[in-house]
C-alpha cells in the first residue's frame, strides 16, 4: 500500500523523485522501529523494492543492512550474513565508507557469535580501516541537521504557496526539532544523575564495609571518615530527589509520544495518506493538517502546564 502511494505521487509529480525517496526513508525508519520483526521485514521488503525501482543504491544498501539486523535478532544468521554482504557491496560501489564499515562490523559480530574468531577479526580490521578513512575525509552531520535538510527538500518540492511552506517549516518542522532537542537534553541530565547516584551508592557500600573492621584511632581521620560518608549520603539523596522532582522518565516518554504524533501527521500529510487520503493536493489538505498540528502542540503545552501546576500545589 505504501509503495503504491509513493509510486502514485511520483507519477502525478506531487513530489520530486529525490524528495519522495527521502520521505520513504524516514517513514520506513520510523515504522520499522515500532513493528515486530515479521511486520517490519514486510515493510523493509517493500522499501527494498522501492529503492531498487528508483535506483537509489544507498537506500537499497541501508535497507539491506536493516533487514540483516532484523534477521540477526531472530538468530537467522545465514540470511543475515547474505544481506550484510550485499549491503557492504553496495556501500563499496557508492564509496560510502561508513556504511560499509558498519556492515563489515555486523558480519564480524555474527562470526564472533559463531565462535569463528579468525573471520571475525578479519572483518573487524577491515571495518576499522574504513572507519579511519571516513573520519579523516569527512564528518558525519548531526541528526537534527540531516532531518532539517531532508524535510526542507520535501517541503520545497510541494506545490504550495510560500506562506504555506513557511508554516510547514516554522511551525511543524522546527517544533519537532525543538522538542527532540529538549528530550535529548533531559536524557543527558537523567544520565548524569544516574551516574552520580550509582557512584554514590557504590562508595557508600564500600565505606560501610570498611568501617566494620577499620579501627581509626586518630580523631581527625575519624571525623574525616564520618564527614565523607555524610557527604556521599547527602549527594545520593540529592540525586534521588532531583530525579523525582523533575520526573525525567515520565516527561521523556510523554514528549517522545508527542514528537511521534507530529512526525506521523507530517508523513501522512506529505504522502496524502491516513486522514488526508481523500485530498488530491497538499493545498487542500493543509487546513486539516494545521488543525491536527495545533491540537498536538496544545497537548504538549498541557503537559508543561500540568507539571507546573502540580509543583505549585505540592
Amino acid at each position: 500500500m505504501l509503495l503504491q502511494y509513493a509510486q502514485e505521487h511520483l507519477q502525478a509529480s506531487r513530489l520530486a523523485p529525490g524528495a519522495c525517496e527521502i520521505l520513504y526513508k524516514w517513514y520506513v525508519r520510523a515504522n520499522s522501529q515500532i513493528y515486530q520483526n515479521k511486520e517490519a521485514l514486510t515493510l523493509l521488503q517493500q522499501a527494498l523494492h522501492f529503492y531498487r525501482n528508483t535506483r537509489n543504491y544507498l537506500g537499497e544498501a541501508n535497507t539491506l543492512k536493516e533487514i540483516g539486523e532484523r534477521l540477526e535478532s531472530s538468530n537467522d544468521w545465514e540470511s543475515a550474513l547474505q544481506h550484510y554482504h550485499m549491503a557492504a557491496q553496495l556501500y563499496r560501489a557508492s564509496n560510502a565508507h561508513l556504511g560499509e564499515a558498519q556492515a563489515l562490523t555486523a558480519i564480524g559480530d555474527i562470526w564472533q557469535m559463531r565462535d569463528n574468531r579468525r573471520k571475525a577479526i578479519r572483518y573487524y580490521r577491515s571495518a576499522r580501516k574504513l572507519h579511519s578513512k571516513f573520519n579523516n575525509n569527512q564528518t558525519q552531520e548531526p541528526y537534527d541537521i540531516r532531518f532539517r535538510k531532508n524535510f526542507r527538500q520535501i517541503i520545497d518540492s510541494l506545490d504550495l504557496e510560500l506562506q504555506a511552506r513557511d508554516y510547514l517549516q516554522l511551525r511543524w518542522l522546527e517544533q519537532v526539532l525543538q522538542m527532540e532537542a529538549q528530550v535529548q537534553s533531559m536524557k543527558r541530565q537523567r544520565r548524569r544523575l544516574a551516574i552520580v547516584r550509582a557512584v554514590s551508592a557504590t562508595s557508600l557500600a564500600i565505606l560501610s564495609l570498611l568501617s566494620v573492621g577499620l579501627d581509626i584511632k586518630s580523631k581527625f581521620h575519624s571525623r574525616l571518615f564520618t564527614l565523607t560518608i555524610l557527604t556521599i549520603s547527602i549527594l545520593f539523596s540529592m540525586t534521588t530527589v532531583l530525579n523525582e522532582y523533575f520526573g525525567f522518565q515520565n516527561r521523556i516518554l510523554r514528549y517522545s509520544g508527542v514528537i511521534e504524533l507530529l512526525k506521523m501527521q507530517g508523513l501522512q500529510f506529505f504522502q496524502l495518506t491516513g486522514l488526508y487520503h481523500n485530498y488530491k493536493t497538499h493545498a487542500e489538505a493543509l487546513e486539516i493538517f494545521s488543525e491536527q498540528v495545533e491540537r498536538i502542540i496544545e497537548q504538549y503545552s498541557e503537559i508543561d502546564i500540568d507539571r507546573f501546576s502540580n509543583e505549585f500545589h505540592a
